[in-house]
């Protein structure tokens, strides 16, 4: 039998509350803990006390009061462990009690004390026993939370505290899975909250056999998470971020234990977290239960939530959750598959099943539709299954929402990563069906396309059509991306089978652009929306790509093509009258029309020259006014020059200067009577040529472009404008002075004849007789230099610097006043000139090559070494390379750069002319460069380095004049001396192969400088063992 023990049974409430407030006695309180008899009623009576105070810290320093008057010795309380029956009251009490000491000697580190109560406590045989029926179905709630928080104080003592106690639960037993359905909403650490805090409160240490032994606990875990949805915020909160930190982020945990854990049910019970609508009772959920039998799928429709601010929390917080978990590439349960697949291999078979439970709310939830997107972005092999479902599901005629599932397809294909990413596993793959297999599912969305021009194309719906446009863009946009990763990479494979079969894919699913080309009628009847600009964008873009090379190319697709897209184009400018369009459409208008007349190489075409009646004036003019909304007036004078020169072949070699006709009458603002006037010059060539043909010179180094303006001024019925007259005058000089062979005195004197016999006193007669004068001080010369200076200066964008023309004009510019009208200051002109390279090279942009305007700078300055003597010639271009900024400069190799050895030639000591001409000197060349910089070689380290720098790049040097000059500069290598010998080691090597014994004479006369090398000391091994090697030779 128990031990009789006094109760509390007769206590009123009024004399437990005088006990209360009496100060508590620490001497009666271990008296009666003695007596076996009052025991309990004393551990009660502290529970009471304890439970009443108002603060931690007199909690804290009662008990620190007990421990000293106990001395720290607990035998009193370890007797109350070991009595073998006890009641459940009993039970609760003593719980209660020894929960206040461990959850005081945790916070106070006292590890020796809290070893000592547990294992007295588990050495009891029947202790774990207790705990199961103290958390059994019949104890209330109260006692079940007092169980559970001493199981929890012990956990927290230490990690050796929290394995030895979950070493000995036996979480299989029928008592744990009622607990998890134990909710009071009025308590927010109710027993279903504080038995999961118990479950994950060893992960805490993060010991991977811990974790590995509760993940094995998948009955535990189905339990936490099926409950998730009808938990508070709080808990909701608590168990995803002591999950993500102590399991999902833990690096000893692998894929396949967080596979083991997150499970089909458990992934399935996380994501109806999306759904969450609040805290719920139980009873209120077995109702639920009962009536609707409980349906697992989401139900995204407004709920009522008393707070919306939690329902978005909650909401916030699993989806950062679900993200991590698959997609992370560290601690996600994604796994990469290399084949993208196409092999008969399921990587993320888990992963897709979620994918697949969410599809139907893409449309709904914006979660729902980015852990999609997402998910399909990390793991691309799910790509065709995905488009496979979607096809099935909701690509048909009757579907409701057709343009939001393109919509949403349309961001899925956005988000894929780029094809280059993947380069270095295209490279290993051999075979080349394979390859094409995988090009075809990462940028193909088979199963949609299938259906793509009965289903889409076909549906009336104008919102349909224009969603149908934007994610066939997407589509050839992925193709062109394909194509150009084949032609540009290097491949294993064969490539001509790659893109024979990848081309087949293309025809069989992209569609023929005749629905497109043939009919804009759908663009009319939306022409007075606010979505105009957009649609008119998509349109164009789609016939940009479809015109591009990799599909103009496929024979198949290309029956009839251009004309389809030709006419496309040109209907297209109907459009565009009287509307104001955004930049980038009518850059990707001229792109487009770039690309379709790029594979022809004139196409003579006089529609462009005719006048439109719908367009009221010709198709030209309707580009020139679309060309003068642009604010890059190079950019845009380079594009309408190309497209201009197409239209006939009697200009179509003449683009750079028809561009200066262009950026000329785009530079001097809107004027009505100069965009009249050059298009009338223009259509005036394409129409009919012939009559300015015949009154051409052979040679005479300009185009028909100032033929038929003169032309056209001869036949005026009035005089000529000033604005036409100034706008001549500034073009054709500036085409004068831009060309390396100007035209000859001769041709001028034939234009003046011809066109201008009387017009005399025109600024355009004037010019052309004082262009062709030996004497060049004249006014009107005078005039039209200050424009071209003020050309330059003008609109210089201070982001972006000064445009290409700009940069051109003042080069060639100041290269005539030096050359022609021989200035006095010489030394401002050059510095101005090196201003502008400087800027190029700083800028280091592909459309301001400073190679490029280096090249054309020496060229325009050598066509001059007729007239000038070649010192001078020689003299300026040393000039500017010694201003030049050495910091900035590439290696790209010039093509005229052979002047650059005269310059070595002229100023042989000049390290700025070294340096630069190694940059930038031809293949062809740099033997010459290099027996030239030895012969001056004076013990300067940097030109030593580039000597032996040219030596290594070309194999085919093996004579002994070099290997005297590398010896001689060892002296000078003193941190780099590995290099320097290394080059003669090589240099021995190659003189050997041909037989060349000079070597060893060198080397015995210059042994002495050879031995001074073993008596210094050197770092490093590696280069005390090359230097011994050289002295062995």
């Amino acid at each position: 039998m128990g031990i009789k023990r006094k109760i509390e049974e007769n206590v009123n409430e009024s004399e437990k509350k005088n006990k209360l407030d009496q100060t508590f006695s620490i001497e009666t309180f271990i008296k009666n803990l003695k007596d076996p008899e009052t025991s309990f009623l004393a551990l009660s009576e502290f529970n009471e006390y304890i439970r009443h105070l108002t603060s931690q810290e007199e909690i804290d320093q009662l008990i620190e009061n007990l421990l000293q008057y106990l001395k720290s010795n607990l035998n009193d309380i370890l007797a109350l462990i070991i009595e073998e029956k006890r009641k459940s009251s009993e039970n609760i009490t003593l719980y209660r009690f020894l929960t206040t000491l461990l959850e005081y000697f945790s916070k106070t580190n006292n590890l020796i004390l809290s070893e000592i109560i547990i294992k007295k406590f588990i050495s009891i045989t029947n202790s774990i026993h207790t705990v199961y029926f103290m958390l059994s179905n019949h104890s209330t709630a109260s006692h079940l939370k007092i169980t559970l928080r001493f199981l929890l104080s012990m956990i927290q003592q230490n990690e050796f505290s929290a394995r030895l106690i979950f070493s000995l639960i036996d979480f299989k037993r029928s008592c744990w899975k009622p607990l998890f359905k134990r909710r009071d909403i009025r308590d927010i650490e109710d027993v279903r909250y504080l038995t999961i805090k118990f479950f994950l409160s060893p992960l805490v240490y993060q010991h991977i056999d811990t974790i590995k032994n509760l993940i094995k606990e998948q009955n535990i875990f189905h339990e936490i998470f099926n409950g998730l949805v009808n938990d508070s915020r709080h808990t909701v909160e608590f168990i995803l971020n002591e999950i993500r930190t102590n399991i999902i982020m833990v690096t000893g945990i692998t894929k396949t234990d967080k596979i083991h854990l997150f499970d089909d049910r458990n992934l399935k019970s996380l994501i109806r977290l999306y759904n969450w609508t609040g805290q719920q009772k139980q009873k209120d959920i077995i109702k639920i239960k009962k009536k609707n039998k409980f349906n697992e799928s989401l139900d995204f429709e407004e709920m009522e939530v008393e707070d919306n601010s939690d329902r978005d929390e909650v909401r916030r917080l699993i989806h950062t959750f679900m993200m991590i978990i698959l997609n992370s590439k560290n601690y996600g349960i994604n796994f990469f598959d290399a084949t993208f697949g196409t092999s008969t291999k399921n990587s993320n078979p888990i992963i897709f099943k979620v994918i697949t439970s969410l599809s139907n709310h893409f449309l709904t939830d914006e979660y729902a539709a980015n852990l999609i997107v997402t998910c399909l972005t990390t793991c691309p092999d799910l790509l065709q299954s995905f488009f496979k479902l979607i096809s099935h599901e909701y690509i048909s005629i009757r579907s409701k929402n057709l343009s939001g599932t393109l919509e949403f397809l349309c961001e899925i294909i956005q988000q894929q990563k780029s094809l280059n990413t993947w380069h270095n596993i295209f490279q290993t793959i051999t075979d080349s069906n394979k390859l094409t297999d995988i090009l075809i599912h990462l940028t193909l969305p088979i199963d949609i396309m299938n259906k793509f021009e009965q289903v889409i194309l076909k549906n009336p719906d104008i919102t349909i059509q224009l969603v149908s446009m934007k994610f066939l863009s997407m589509i050839l946009e992925k193709v062109k991306e394909a194509f150009n990763m084949i032609m540009n990479f290097s491949l294993t494979c064969e490539k001509n089978n790659i893109i024979e079969a990848y081309q087949q894919a293309i025809l069989r699913y992209i569609p023929k652009p005749d629905h497109f080309c043939d009919s804009l009628n759908f663009l009319k009847t939306i022409k007075s929306t606010s979505d105009y600009n957009q649609s008119i964008s998509q349109y164009i873009n789609l016939l940009k790509l479809y015109s591009s090379s990799c599909f103009m190319s496929m024979s198949a697709m290309n029956i009839n093509l251009d004309i389809l897209l030709s006419n496309s184009i040109l209907n297209l400018l109907s459009f565009f009258k009287d509307l104001s369009l955004e930049n980038d459409i009518i850059e990707n208008y001229f792109q487009c029309i770039k690309n379709i007349f790029n594979y022809r190489e004139s196409i003579d075409d006089v529609t462009w020259a005719r006048h439109n009646k719908e367009l009221e004036c010709t198709p030209i003019r309707m580009l020139f006014k679309l060309g003068k909304q642009l604010k890059n007036f190079n950019k845009t004078a380079e594009d309408l020059s190309w497209i201009i020169s197409k239209f006939s072949s009697m200009i179509n070699n003449y683009e750079q200067e028809i561009i200066i006709w262009i950026y000329t009458w785009l530079k001097l603002g809107v004027n009505e009577k100069l965009e009249q006037f050059l298009s009338n010059i223009i259509e005036k060539i394409i129409l009919n040529p012939y009559p300015l043909v015949e009154k051409t010179i052979k040679d005479s180094g300009y185009s028909l472009m100032i033929y038929s303006a003169l032309d056209t001024i001869q036949h005026a019925k009035e005089d000529i404008s000033n604005e036409i007259d100034e706008y001549l005058c500034h073009v054709i000089f500036q085409i004068y002075i831009q060309q390396i062979n100007p035209p000859s005195d001769k041709v001028h004197q034939h234009l003046r004849k011809i066109y201008l016999k009387n017009k005399k006193d025109i600024k355009i007669n004037q010019l052309l007789n004082i262009i062709s004068s030996p004497n060049k001080q004249n006014q009107i010369l005078m005039d039209e230099i200050n424009y071209i200076e003020k050309l330059i200066l003008a609109n210089i964008d201070l982001e972006k610097g000064p445009d290409n023309m700009q940069i051109n004009l003042a080069m060639k510019l100041n290269i005539y006043k030096i050359f022609v009208l021989h200035e006095n200051d010489n030394s401002r002109l050059i510095t101005e000139m090196i201003q502008c390279l400087n800027i190029v090279l700083l800028l280091h942009d592909s459309h301001r090559s400073f190679e490029v305007l280096f090249d054309r700078t020496i060229e325009h300055i050598e066509s001059y070494s007729s007239s000038i003597e070649n010192t001078q010639i020689i003299s300026l271009v040393c000039q500017l390379i010694n201003g030049l900024d050495i910091s900035h400069q590439t290696s790209k190799s010039l093509q005229h750069s052979k002047i650059l050895l005269k310059c070595l030639e002229y100023e042989p000591n000049n390290y700025r002319l070294i340096y630069f001409t190694s940059n930038y000197l031809s293949l062809e060349y740099r033997l010459d460069f290099l027996n030239i910089i030895c012969q001056t070689f004076t013990n300067n380290i940097d030109i030593l380095k580039i000597i032996i720098n040219e030596i290594n790049m070309n194999k085919e040097i093996n004579n002994e004049q070099y290997l005297d000059t590398i010896i001689d500069g060892l002296k000078e290598l003193n941190d780099n001396i590995e290099q320097g010998i290394e080059c003669i080691m090589e240099l021995i090597d190659r003189m050997k192969k041909i037989s060349n014994k000079n070597w060893k004479n060198i080397l015995r006369l210059k042994q002495k400088i050879l031995f001074k090398l073993a008596n210094k000391d050197y770092s490093q091994l590696e280069t005390r063992i090359i230097v011994g090697k050289l002295i062995v030779q």
